[in-house]
């Protein structure tokens, strides 16, 4: 497992852990409408415990 991060051409980006090319373990995605979502990620998808905070700190 490994440390990165991932831009998308919408402005989207996902910093924390990689395995085998996928998200994987614990990171921060920053969605391009402003929310963001850090906790568990398991081969690309959002899994375990997290937070999603939007646009506005709700």
């Amino acid at each position: 497992m490994g440390q990165g991060v991932f831009k998308r051409p919408s402005g989207a980006k996902y910093e924390g852990q990689f395995k085998n090319g996928w998200v994987h373990g614990v990171g921060t995605y920053y969605f391009a409408n402003g929310r963001n979502y850090t906790g568990d990620w398991v081969d690309g998808n959002m899994k375990g415990q997290g937070i999603m905070t939007w646009y506005n700190g709700d």
